[in-house]
């Protein structure tokens, strides 16, 4: 899966040496998912690198990233470090939650976002305050969480798998991380396990018993 260009640089370097031992071969790195996002980012490194003989392919392309974003990563005159440091601003990138809700009328699409939203800056908060408390890491930003509170960069990813570990970080943080989290004043300790039933503490939330 490709959300955001660091999880494919490992197949990039691993692809380098095998083209460093085959200068001539050509290399096709292939992903079931890759937003665009992500997709362009990827491609603007292989191309900065003179990588021209590695390619990408998806087989599933996600949208998030606005037309003019794109075309910025795709100039080579412009300045791609503070995306690679720090994402898109806000405007830039549409999380995908909000287009797998388009079926749902704007203000339930709006509350469900929310709620997760509220959910995930609070999981998030939780696992940074562990990693404050035992790696020394500083604490984010306020704005900082707000943004990844849907998923690294905003992206709003949806996608799940069946193995715990293979959920990107630019998903949802409703599933991948955990901690005692409030809504409505009601509580909830979650974990990964517990999705389900999360899912169903907030239909309870909103339709009673």
């Amino acid at each position: 899966m490709i959300s955001t260009p660091s999880g494919a640089l490992l197949r990039i370097y691993l692809g380098m040496a095998h083209l460093i031992q085959n200068p001539t071969a050509e290399l096709t790195l292939v992903y079931g998912i890759g937003t665009d996002y992500g997709q362009a980012m990827v491609r603007r490194y292989l191309a900065d690198e003179g990588l021209g003989n590695i390619q990408i392919y998806c087989g599933k392309v996600p949208p998030v990233a606005t037309q003019g974003l794109l075309g910025q990563i795709d100039d080579s005159g412009f300045d791609i470090g503070a995306l690679r440091e720090s994402g898109p601003a806000a405007g830039d990138i549409t999380p995908y939650l909000e287009t797998c809700l388009a079926s749902l009328t704007p203000m339930q699409r709006n509350e469900a976002i929310a709620f997760c939203r509220s959910i995930g800056k609070q999981l998030l908060r939780n696992y940074l305050n562990t990693q404050v408390q035992t790696k020394g890491w500083d604490m984010w930003a306020d704005e900082r969480l707000e943004k990844c509170a849907l998923g690294m960069h905003g992206l709003g990813l949806t996608h799940a798998f069946g193995h715990y570990r293979s959920q990107g970080d630019a998903s949802s943080s409703l599933g991948a991380r955990s901690g005692r989290v409030e809504r409505q004043n009601d509580r909830l300790d979650s974990a990964f396990p517990e999705l389900v039933r999360l899912q169903h503490w907030h239909h309870r939330t909103h339709t009673g018993p």
